[in-house]
């Protein structure tokens, strides 16, 4: 499992990062954990997030909050590509 780290993410002394993923069926964003707050939303498409006690489908619209030290994937469903946004 990878592990994000602030630092080597945001330029030094950022409050915060903004960034837009798109991803398509064939592409998730792997399991990983990371030592920071993670707000993300889902632009497009349906996802499902993969979260270490099971998993719940996003759709459109759907804003999850991640802890620091929380593990967790976003997989498009089969046929669907999805847009993240992070912050």
């Amino acid at each position: 499992m990878n592990q994000l780290h602030w630092k080597d993410i945001a330029t030094h002394g950022e409050a915060f990062h903004v960034s837009r993923t798109f991803c398509r069926d064939h592409e998730p964003v792997a399991m990983h954990g990371h030592d920071f707050v993670e707000l993300f939303w889902i632009d497009n498409g349906t996802a499902r997030h993969v979260l270490r006690d099971g998993n719940e489908k996003l759709p459109p619209g759907s804003l999850a909050l991640i802890r620091p030290g929380d593990c967790h994937a976003v997989e498009p469903l089969p046929g669907e590509s999805i847009q993240i946004t992070n912050v």
